[in-house]
């Protein structure tokens, strides 16, 4: 397993991948960087996990559409994650557990001053 290291949204995040898919995952990172940046260029104020959030909505829509340009099949179901390889799945299970704590983290209340 290769380490690398994601810089999305002004972030870094350290994932693995399988040998040999450095420069594929390096690829889809910078699209994904692409698209925070993208949600984040109203000036908004935007959080990390909200940025990371829109990219998602984002690149799930470009997928959509392109699968309905193609008379493609709906997006997989959860079975499919099966076919995924084990490091990409460790790295999604890993950014899953990092929105998470992010989120906790927002919804806490600030303590008063």
């Amino acid at each position: 397993m290769a380490n690398l290291t994601l810089e999305i949204g002004g972030h870094s995040y350290p994932v693995t991948c399988p040998d040999g898919e450095e420069d594929n995952v390096l690829s889809l990172a910078a699209m994904v960087d692409e698209q925070v940046r993208r949600a984040s260029s109203g000036g908004t104020g935007m959080t990390e996990v909200r940025g990371l959030l829109y990219a998602a909505l984002f690149l799930a829509d470009s997928v959509k559409e392109q699968q309905a340009q193609n008379g493609a099949a709906p997006a997989p179901d959860k079975s499919d994650a099966d076919s995924l390889p084990e490091g990409a799945i460790q790295g999604l299970e890993r950014l899953a557990e990092r929105v998470e704590t992010l989120a906790d983290t927002l919804e806490k209340p600030e303590p008063n001053a």
